[in-house]
């Protein structure tokens, strides 16, 4: 067999292994809802397996029992894929080659990027004055009102299956299935975080994987 085939052969296994396991995974939360007692120990057994393979990716030895994932894992999980970021060039046109300088350098870059630049009030106020139309009422009431269950779905719904709003693992198939369960505390937790104007702790952890574009390894 040729190498292409080999690859062809290999690519195609894991497709349907992946298939396989989202198909015994949303079997699995069925019988769950529709109160099957068995099926709750296989859905753990499921998740500790899944969560095993995650750690042994990681090199993590030791976990914890009921430990929550932190960005330490995460973090761990990043680091052991392969990655070329072993010199990088500074803004100032220097190369850093030691982890805290690349570290360094990204940060600098994307704070530059990101902040929020000199504004001129007076072209704003212009601007705005120009601008006739008004949101109505009705709809005004809407957007000013509390968050519902039902926005919250639709914003569920509008996911793609396998992917994962939070950082504990749980897909949005999980969210579907239980919806009747936990939609209610869902929706409590973010009628808290709107009131308070900021979101939980889990809720502000995000990982963002930089990719570089070909040819520019050596700049963030």
């Amino acid at each position: 067999m040729s190498q292409v085939a080999h690859q062809s052969y290999a690519i195609q296994y894991c497709v349907t292994r992946a298939r396989r396991r989202r198909e015994k995974f949303s079997k699995l939360c069925a019988e769950v809802k529709f109160g099957d007692p068995s099926a709750v120990i296989a859905l753990q057994t499921y998740l500790d397996e899944k969560y095993h393979g995650a750690r042994v990716r990681a090199r993590v030895e030791a976990v914890e029992a009921e430990e929550r994932p932190s960005l330490r894992f995460y973090q761990s999980v990043s680091s052991s894929a392969v990655t070329d970021a072993s010199r990088l060039c500074t803004l100032l046109r220097t190369v850093v080659s030691d982890p805290h300088g690349i570290v360094r350098v990204y940060k600098e870059y994307y704070s530059s990027l990101f902040t929020r630049g000199n504004v001129d009030l007076s072209a704003q106020v212009d601007l705005l004055r120009g601008i006739s139309k008004t949101v109505p009422h009705d709809v005004n009431d809407i957007l000013g009102g509390g968050i519902t269950t039902v926005e919250l779905w639709k914003a569920l719904s509008k996911m793609k299956n396998g992917k994962s709003p939070g950082s504990d693992g749980l897909p949005r198939e999980f969210y579907r299935t239980f919806w009747a369960i936990i939609g209610p505390d869902i929706r409590a937790v973010f009628e808290d975080a709107f009131q308070n104007g900021l979101l939980n702790q889990s809720q502000r952890l995000g990982m963002i994987t930089l990719l570089p574009s070909l040819g520019t390894l050596g700049s963030p």
